[in-house]
């Protein structure tokens, strides 16, 4: 959760209370408070169900939903680019969450689409899940002056809504007598960022 985290910030308390079911269909419902050493907190909800439909492709949905008390979402950079009638300055602003992530009234829902297949020892794993999403973003003002420099900097929330989406490729392989080896791949999408993200684990199970 506090994925950069530093000397500054480098705790969060979690408190969960999670139902789950295995066999035959997966499932799971959770809520969860958190609080972080900077006196901030969180609070979230997700459920999830993957039902087998044959031996091979199993399809399910989930949802979830997350808000904060307080936003870390900050500027990293501004851009000024002068109009052409050389008057005043348009303003971009970049930001990022610093050094967590803290969305506001985030509603999310997706359906999933999952496929697993047996080759030779490996069981090889596809994922795939996109929905809607909809939350309150931080946007930073004002949009133009006639400074190179903004002479002050506000922040207001505003509605947003958007599609994300994730393709996961997993395979579990024994590799010899109790060793066995994970792999993955990952790409996901969200409002904010578009990620790429691989994994690898060996495992000694008696």
């Amino acid at each position: 959760m506090v994925s950069n985290a530093t000397q500054t910030y480098p705790f969060v308390n979690a408190g969960t209370l999670r139902w789950q079911h295995s066999e035959p269909w997966l499932a799971s419902i959770g809520i969860e408070r958190d609080r972080f050493t900077d006196h901030n907190s969180a609070s979230a909800a997700d459920a999830y169900i993957l039902w087998p439909v044959t031996r091979m492709i199993s399809l399910g949905a989930s949802a979830m939903t997350r808000d904060t008390e307080e936003s870390r979402f900050i500027i990293e950079s501004i851009t000024a680019t002068r109009d052409p009638s050389g008057q005043f300055f348009h303003y971009t602003y970049r930001g990022a969450y610093d050094p967590y992530w803290t969305p506001h009234d985030l509603v999310e829902g997706r359906l999933i689409v999952a496929i697993q297949r047996q080759i030779s020892t490996a069981t090889v794993r596809l994922q795939a899940d996109g929905g809607y999403a909809r939350d309150r973003a931080v946007a930073f003002w004002p949009e133009s002056d006639r400074t190179p420099f903004p002479s002050q900097i506000g922040q207001s929330l505003f509605n947003r809504s958007y599609n994300p989406w994730r393709v996961r490729l997993t395979t579990t392989m024994p590799i010899s007598h109790g060793f066995t080896l994970d792999a993955g791949y990952e790409y996901s999408a969200t409002a904010f960022y578009r990620a790429n993200t691989f994994h690898a684990a060996l495992a000694r199970r008696r």
